[in-house]
């Protein structure tokens, strides 16, 4: 139980404090988002867009994206319509042509529920991870005293997604505190709104309703939609004004309309305690290690498996039913690795099979790198098998495989496979040492040696052939797991068996291990090209000139 609580608790530790397991994390926070669920209403919200189409039929001016008297027009249709609130997620930063600025200036004193934003600071990412801010100028004057509210529009974006929104936003020049325009939009409304609101996306772009910017400009009829709702003018020409979110790419006014849409609905996401995390994963940590105890090993994996997948379901359905965001890395890795270790301990012919399978030299399961193959097939063994007793022959393979194991051990080889009366080994790259594949070479004039000694008669006999190339070492089965080799060198060992009998040769190497080693080329001769079943090049082969 020990090592079971001990391994939880690391898994919480790391799914907490590594980077990688923290950013899946984030995406199965932004999976959940994404989610068909609870989401606020938007009915209440229209987007006035300025889009591509609408720079080419309206003038453009510097940093306000158009000309400011553009502007007055919309607004004053807006306000016409009955809008009950009209955010401009535009800067009106810098100078302007006077009379410009006090037709805005008037037209926003009339309508007297008229939202801008203005300066104050954007983090643009994580300050910790050397984060951008970039800060925003204040409009002139004449037009930031005749908003009703003025707001900052920043947006809390870290790894450049959008997921939250600060309500309330600081200038650290005069230390003076602004809401932010989603907040401010709704003319401080008597709900209590936190301080950061995770949003709550009511669905991809386009969720929000859009009338044309140039549409309301040209005719007060087009401003209808905004009659009794909240109307937010932004740019949503994607070129200009696109932010990542966990529901997609968004302009920046519809995630405007979003958080707003949130705060109004008066239903947040909420994040339980971080104990909560441990409180899951311990009892389901015991619970594989006391079911499991004493089975097989595959049933810890099962139950593990089944806990893990059973958390991520219920993680799902609080937050669809009840905007509550479960952890789901920590007790996913707790289980997951608790079912891992009481499996290994529950098996100890599984952690041999492992032990063989990943010496401290492979990284991964599935790791592809160049090895030298060798094969060591027994000819007239089933000419042999007629005459003995299976005792007999149980005794005789043992006896081969012991000595196969012994030589190609000596010489660094790892036994991968033991196909019937063959046996695979292959030769592993050696840092600041010989050639694998002289290695390899060396291994066969030995093993041949060695089974000659052993088994002089001439109705036995044996074939070793040697390839090299690109191979994946992986392992198979359960009961215990086999380490297994893959790759055209292993299939085109065994096809040169057939070379091996057909030309009474006992070693025969194809060209890319004879080529590998000078020492090695200076001791084989060629016997010509072979065409293998099922391959289409034909392979050069050698043999020792020694016979």
């Amino acid at each position: 139980m020990a090592v079971t609580v001990t391994v939880a608790l690391l898994m919480l530790l790391a799914a907490a404090w590594i980077g990688p397991l923290t950013s899946i994390e984030t995406w199965a926070l932004d999976w959940r988002l994404a989610l068909p669920h609870r989401a606020p209403p938007v009915d209440d919200f229209v987007i006035v867009a300025i889009e591509e189409a609408t720079f080419g039929q309206i003038e453009h001016w510097g940093p306000s994206a158009l000309r400011r008297s553009a502007y007055v027009r919309v607004i004053d249709h807006l306000s016409t319509a009955g809008a009950r609130s009209i955010g401009v997620d535009v800067f009106f930063s810098g100078a302007s042509d006077p009379t410009d600025d006090a037709a805005l200036a008037e037209v926003i004193t009339r309508a007297g529920n008229v939202v801008l934003v203005s300066g104050a600071e954007a983090e643009l990412a994580e300050a910790s991870e050397g984060g951008e801010r970039k800060q925003f100028a204040p409009p002139p004057d004449a037009i930031s005293t005749a908003a009703r509210t003025v707001a900052s529009p920043l947006l809390f974006r870290p790894d450049s997604t959008v997921r939250w929104v600060h309500t309330m936003q600081e200038d650290s020049e005069t230390n003076t505190a602004w809401p932010a325009l989603a907040r401010a939009v709704l003319l401080d409304a008597a709900q209590r709104i936190p301080d950061d609101v995770l949003i709550n996306w009511a669905g991809p772009a386009g969720t929000v309703a859009t009338v044309k910017f140039e549409d309301v400009h040209d005719s007060p009829d087009a401003a209808a939609p905004v009659k009794a709702n909240i109307a937010l003018i932004g740019v949503t020409d994607e070129m200009k004004d696109l932010f990542g979110t966990p529901v997609g790419p968004m302009s920046g006014v519809e995630i405007h309309a979003q958080a707003a849409a949130t705060m109004l609905s008066g239903r947040y996401i909420t994040e339980p305690p971080a104990i909560v995390a441990l409180l899951i994963a311990l009892p389901a940590a015991l619970v594989v290690a006391l079911v499991g105890r004493g089975r097989r090993h595959w049933v810890s994996w099962a139950i593990a498996g089944g806990l893990a997948a059973a958390w991520v379901v219920a993680g799902a359905l609080a937050f669809q039913r009840g905007l509550v965001l479960l952890p789901m890395t920590g007790p996913v890795l707790a289980i997951a690795a608790t079912g891992v270790v009481v499996s290994a301990l529950q098996s100890e012919a599984a952690l041999r099979s492992l032990s063989r399978l990943w010496p401290s030299w492979v990284s991964e399961e599935g790791e592809q790198l160049e090895v030298t193959v060798l094969v060591c097939d027994m000819a007239g063994y089933t000419a042999r098998s007629e005459r003995l007793q299976p005792s007999e022959i149980m005794t005789m393979m043992r006896e081969f495989f012991a000595i196969v194991d012994d030589v190609v051990g000596r010489s660094d080889g790892v036994s991968a496979r033991r196909p019937g009366d063959a046996a695979v080994v292959f030769f592993r790259p050696e840092k600041d040492g010989e050639h694998h594949a002289a290695r390899a070479v060396q291994a066969a004039g030995e093993l041949r040696a060695r089974l000659d000694e052993r088994w002089p008669d001439e109705d036995i006999g044996f074939g070793i052939t040697l390839t090299t190339g690109q191979v994946s070492l992986g392992w198979v089965g359960e009961a215990p797991p086999e380490p297994q080799i893959l790759g055209d060198p292993v299939n085109v060992a065994f096809r040169l068996q057939s070379e091996c009998r057909e030309r009474a040769c006992t070693i025969l190497a194809d060209w890319e291990t004879v080529s590998a080693d000078p020492e090695t080329m200076a001791r084989m001769r060629p016997l010509g090209q072979v065409q293998v079943r099922n391959r289409t090049q034909p392979v050069q082969i050698f043999t020792p000139i020694d016979g």
